[in-house]
């Protein structure tokens, strides 16, 4: 729904930031790693992802697109919510995370405030998958282009998990014709699931 807030900085702390743009002041909660690349006072565009519960919203923002694209991430995971999400960002780089995933560090992990040895465990095994798009270098978004991308977007939009899509649209593809639009490839992929 929001994707970027470009405005001035109103109020800035470790854990959130206030930007005000077009007369109103938003308010969002960020990791330390986003903080440490604000300025203190001016101008500013911030990426946002808008958590939705039954019972409040919340913006978050980040400094860069693999932040959101792992924070994004990460809530796919069982047991995970936002604050675990921004204690983890704000407790690792991104390529330190994505590395301890891969190898199954389990204590580099359970370093983290609030993540013990099964979460941990949890986390390895449900991301390690996934976060392999990490280490190609282009921010996680451009990673997927084309109409594999917009179709495992869709799919997620629909309440799939990343990597259930993911596997989704890849037997899609094997099954549609050469040529065949995003749509084609979205109804293959829902038949198919």
């Amino acid at each position: 729904m929001f994707d970027s807030i470009a405005g001035s900085i109103v109020h800035r702390s470790p854990t959130r930031i206030v930007v005000r743009t077009g007369g109103i002041g938003y308010e969002l909660e960020i990791p330390v790693s986003t903080y440490e690349k604000l300025p203190k006072k001016g101008d500013v565009e911030i990426l946002t992802h808008l958590y939705v519960r039954e019972d409040s919203m919340k913006l978050f923002g980040f400094s860069t697109p693999d932040e959101r694209a792992l924070f994004r991430l990460l809530l796919s995971v069982s047991g995970v919510g936002p604050r675990l999400a921004l204690t983890i960002l704000s407790g690792s780089t991104v390529t330190g995370f994505v590395r301890a995933v891969k190898s199954d560090d389990v204590g580099f992990l359970t370093s983290v405030k609030g993540i013990g040895k099964k979460r941990a465990q949890r986390i390895a095994l449900e991301l390690k998958d996934s976060v392999s798009d990490f280490a190609a270098g282009a921010p996680y978004e451009e990673r997927q282009p084309g109409i594999a991308g917009d179709a495992v977007e869709a799919l997620v939009s629909l309440g799939y998990k990343k990597k259930e899509a993911d596997r989704a649209v890849r037997a899609a593809l094997s099954r549609t014709p050469e040529g065949a639009g995003v749509e084609d490839v979205i109804r293959s992929a829902l038949s198919g699931v």
